[in-house]
């Protein structure tokens, strides 16, 4: 029996970047244009769709369309309530303006199930709804952060002697830095956020307030950096955490 494969789809400020089957890069297409842009969406699909038949494959049965945006909320699952999702928004200063739409995503945080609650473009919505009808899922770059996560939870429990309480997971997109941190001895999450950053600089203050909070050890805790400009960003963190490197997820 042929297997089913999966299209996932990237959706950024920047565009669109496209992956099939395994998860290794097989076309990317990537364009200019404002965050959502339906037209400038379907374009893309469609230049994806006509290089994917050349190329023996575009009708896959599954699409997952994974939006990196900064207007992020996460709530843990066990206290999502649909009903509030525009008061979750309000409770953490987002609006939602009338061209915008909200797509809930689930996620795994390590033992645990957790919602996020995305803001983007309704036409982007729309676009991929049309392009691809009931196989299109929306979700959170989190679910992918979940694995890197998890493997990183691995590397720290298989030393022979690990004197931190806890360690960080950063993900790296060109706008966005996804953010865990993880208890070291049995990999549970103890927070979880998507922030904005224009710079290292940026970054490295969130690890410091993390860290004026006491979930981070400057000394101690590891920051496993992946993702966009990982090394920069890793040497940069170094500057104050000691143990900040970059992290590429086994397999």
């Amino acid at each position: 029996m042929k297997q089913a494969r999966l299209l996932s789809i990237r959706l950024s400020p920047d565009g669109l970047s496209f992956w099939r089957g395994d998860g290794s890069r097989e076309v990317t297409v990537g364009f200019d244009a404002e965050f959502g842009m339906g037209a400038n969406i379907r374009a893309a699909v469609a230049r994806y769709m006509s290089k994917g038949r050349r190329r023996g494959g575009a009708d896959d049965v599954a699409v997952r369309v994974i939006v990196d945006a900064g207007k992020t909320v996460i709530v843990p699952a066990v206290l999502f309530d649909s009903a509030r999702v525009v008061d979750y928004l309000r409770l953490n200063n987002m609006t939602l303006a009338a061209t915008e739409r909200v797509v809930v995503c689930e996620f795994t945080a390590g033992d645990e199930e957790a919602v996020s609650i995305i803001v983007c473009d309704g036409e982007a919505v729309d676009a991929f709804g049309e392009l691809f009808g009931p196989r299109v899922r929306f979700a959170s770059p989190f679910e992918v952060m979940g694995e890197i996560a998890a493997s990183a939870a691995s590397a720290v429990r298989g030393k022979k002697k690990t004197a931190e309480h806890s360690f960080a997971t950063l993900y790296l997109t060109p706008h966005n830095v996804y953010i865990t941190v993880q208890c070291a001895d049995d990999g549970r999450w103890q927070y979880c956020e998507v922030l904005p950053f224009a710079s290292a600089a940026d970054i490295l203050y969130y690890a410091c307030t993390l860290a004026g909070a006491g979930l981070l050890d400057a000394a101690s805790s590891p920051l496993f950096v992946h993702g966009t400009d990982a090394a920069a960003v890793a040497k940069f963190l170094r500057k104050r955490f000691t143990r900040a490197r970059v992290f590429q997820p086994a397999g």
